[in-house]
């Protein structure tokens, strides 16, 4: 409903293949390709180097970052350079969709302290209007202390951004 209108330099992207804090513990499916604005790649990183240091696992892969909307695999998040789609890569080669279970349950459990949410909750698929069979691919960073309200709170980001249009009002209270 709200499509970005930003530059990629407004943006702040920065390619996720040179970032001097990336860590070899993922993989980058479009190494020449991917980007993200670099606060949340910075805290992306810090995340899965905390991840690798809990579980010792090298499967999640990096699968999209920013693309331009209306590129190919797009969609309405694509443009914010703040989303990210998670998968995993097997050792088989072949890649798989991440679920909030066994070793991957880490970075579901902890991604609030690093700014991210999980973008389209199943359970809240009647609001975010997203229903597909692996909700949890999809990544959000909004900041640290969204992150941890959206998450205490069990809201998904269309209820937190409701809640803040209807308690707050610009000249008033918090958004002064």
């Amino acid at each position: 409903d709200n499509p970005n209108h930003l530059s990629r330099e407004e943006l702040d992207l920065q390619q996720i293949y040179y970032a001097a804090d990336r860590p070899d513990c993922y993989v980058l499916s479009y190494p020449a390709y991917t980007f993200l604005n670099r606060t949340a790649l910075t805290r992306f990183n810090a995340m899965m180097k905390a991840y690798y240091a809990a579980t010792s696992n090298e499967e999640i892969m990096f699968n999209y970052g920013y693309l331009e909307t209306g590129k190919e695999k797009s969609n309405p998040e694509s443009s914010s350079g703040l989303n990210i789609q998670l998968h995993l890569k097997l050792t088989n080669g072949s890649y798989d969709f991440i679920s909030n279970t066994g070793k991957y349950a880490w970075i579901f459990e902890h991604m609030d302290s690093y700014g991210y949410i999980l973008r389209y909750p199943a359970a809240k698929s009647d609001i975010t209007g997203v229903r597909h069979a692996h909700p949890y691919s999809a990544i959000r960073y909004v900041g640290t202390p969204h992150a941890a309200y959206i998450k205490q709170n069990n809201l998904c980001l269309e209820e937190y951004l409701d809640l803040l249009k209807n308690q707050y009002t610009f000249g008033q209270g918090m958004l002064d």
